[in-house]
């Protein structure tokens, strides 16, 4: 009997693929769809010798473990979603595709084989199934680049798996991210080829994980990546991995830690006279004093972050943060002013112009500006986002609604934040919203702190005045 798996496009013969030369084909393709629906019944899929086995019942609690041969962070994202949805179909098409580089390793006899025909033709119809995009058009290219490695043509594996993975962390699917990212690191490992790229993986892989919510996973991950970046005398990397570290410490709520390990990092980056590495600790620097609610301090360290960085796009997002402390300290002209400059500046590929947007937005209801927040409200509407930016975006549209009154406005936007978040997996957010559907709390502004702290700001407020770095346009949008 034919059997078709629903969103893949593919009938396969069951009772062929059994007993028939194809069965490492079929078992690739059929075990991707069954294991996926047996993660939906909380069964969990091992792998022993390349067959498929079944274990006992697993919690979603516990931490992914490094190496994940069987890719469980694309079988866990796919078994969550609806088997008709576009992003069902491009998670099995990156599982699939994932799924053939690990077992095309070596090149040889077997490229020209019926097996290989069939193989590749199915992971490409997967492919060809999934929405038009950048994901769809990285897959294609991985999937050349593992027909033409198993050919013996050129091998163009290694580039092709890491900007898949680049792209996964754009769109924040981060356990999918991390998975890809460790593929790159072992792939790397197993050609006993140039080793430079490694820290970097290792470095994207941590933080993917650690948005994750797997603190404990990351850590490892960091240590490795920190001696290979000293093996290699990487000394870039090194620092990077170090700040990160100090990340994570922050994340784990232990603030002592971390301000210890950063402030050691600025003091060793100042003596090194590493203009980016010392722009980096300070900026996450200011991030622990946000955690403690020194919003002065915070707001200070981000400034001096800002004017450091070397590169425009980093100063922007050092920007982003100086803003939000300005707004906390009850300084919201200013908060505004450095908004609208990012707003109005260069599209930096770092969605900084759309979180500024927000952001605005969010002042302008808080500012009572009901005539700015539905300007903003329209155009972020029609713009391009990921779904963790959408996902914000109707919240705070929720706010800003219900703040002018429009009450019926309000529930269709938190309703929708509220699907949005749940689809792209904003746990967090999914919690806030439904919480407040029961509320009448309406965000605002802390008051200010008063002259005391607002004499330290004073240099701030100056140079935003004069438009100084990243906030030229500041006075004048």
């Amino acid at each position: 009997m034919p059997t078709s798996y629903p969103g893949t496009g593919v009938a396969f013969n069951l009772k062929r693929l059994v007993g028939a030369p194809i069965l490492r084909g079929g078992r690739l393709l059929y075990a991707v769809v069954n294991q996926i629906r047996m993660r939906r019944l909380g069964v969990r899929i091992s792998y022993r010798d390349g067959a498929p086995a079944v274990g006992t019942v697993v919690s979603d609690e516990q931490p992914l473990q490094s190496p994940r041969p069987v890719h469980i962070a694309f079988f866990r994202a796919a078994g969550e979603r609806d088997e008709h949805t576009p992003e069902y179909k491009s998670l099995l098409a990156g599982l699939v595709t994932l799924r053939l580089l690990d077992k095309w390793v070596t090149p040889g006899p077997e490229a020209k084989s019926a097996l290989r025909v069939n193989e590749f033709g199915a992971v490409r119809r997967f492919v060809q199934d999934m929405p038009n995009g950048q994901a769809k058009d990285l897959l294609r290219r991985l999937v050349t680049a593992i027909g033409s490695f198993v050919s013996g043509r050129t091998d163009e594996r290694v580039p092709a798996v890491i900007a898949y993975a680049r792209l996964l962390e754009r769109d924040a699917h981060w356990e999918c991210a991390s998975d890809t990212y460790e593929t790159a690191i072992a792939l790397i490992e197993s050609l006993h080829a140039s080793r430079a790229i490694l820290p970097e993986c290792y470095d994207r892989a941590a933080y993917c994980r650690r948005q994750a919510g797997d603190v404990r996973g990351a850590e490892p991950l960091l240590r490795q990546g920190q001696s290979i970046a000293h093996d290699l005398k990487d000394i870039y990397w090194w620092f990077r991995l170090r700040i990160a570290l100090g990340l994570l410490e922050l994340q784990r709520g232990n603030l002592g830690e971390a301000e210890r390990l950063l402030d050691a990092i600025v003091a060793e980056a100042k003596r090194a006279d590493l203009p980016e590495i010392l722009a980096r600790a300070t900026h996450d620097r200011g991030q622990v004093a946000y955690a403690r609610n020194q919003d002065d301090v915070a707001a200070t360290l981000y400034f001096k972050a800002m004017m450091m960085y070397p590169d425009p796009m980093l100063a922007r997002r050092a920007a982003l943060d100086l803003a939000s402390a300005l707004g906390e300290l009850g300084h919201p002209s200013y908060a505004v002013k450095v908004l609208r400059a990012l707003r109005n500046g260069p599209d930096d590929g770092m969605d900084t112009r759309t979180v500024a947007g927000i952001n605005l937005m969010r002042q302008s209801h808080l500012l009572g500006n009901e005539v700015k927040f539905d300007q903003l409200h329209t155009e972020l509407r029609d713009e391009r986002m990921t779904g963790r930016l959408r996902a914000h975006y109707l919240l705070t549209a929720y706010h800003g609604l219900k703040r002018f009154g429009r009450h019926s406005a309000a529930r269709e936007a938190l309703q929708r934040a509220i699907e949005v978040a749940e689809q792209y997996h904003v746990h967090n957010l999914v919690t806030d919203a439904t919480a407040l559907s029961a509320t009448q709390d309406v965000h605002r502004g802390k008051a200010s702190k008063g002259d005391t702290r607002r004499a330290t700001l004073l240099p701030i407020f100056e140079a935003i005045d004069a438009n100084w770095g990243p906030l030229a346009g500041a006075v004048t949008s």
